[in-house]
């Protein structure tokens, strides 16, 4: 699964860098390397504040991509272009 992301200063949710596409496991490294790194919506949900995404282990040690906070509408792992 390919995802669009940026990395950003989360204190003043500004944009580090330039929007990417790259794979969830690209995205997994860029956290562990240190990056902050939020999630990158279309529409409506683009003008709201960044959503960060986290790394979650898995019980038998896989990794996967999260989203920090609470729900939000428009704003969750459903709502981010998925590009296959």
């Amino acid at each position: 699964m390919d995802v669009c992301w940026c990395e950003v200063n989360a204190a003043s949710d500004l944009d580090v860098g330039a929007s990417v596409v790259a794979s969830a496991a690209d995205v997994v490294d860029a956290i562990h390397d240190g990056a902050q790194v939020a999630a990158m919506f279309s529409g409506r949900s683009a003008d709201l504040p960044q959503r960060l995404f986290i790394v979650i282990e898995h019980q038998d040690g896989t990794e996967a991509l999260a989203l920090d906070g609470p729900s939000s509408p428009g704003r969750n792992l459903a709502d981010i272009a998925v590009f296959t």
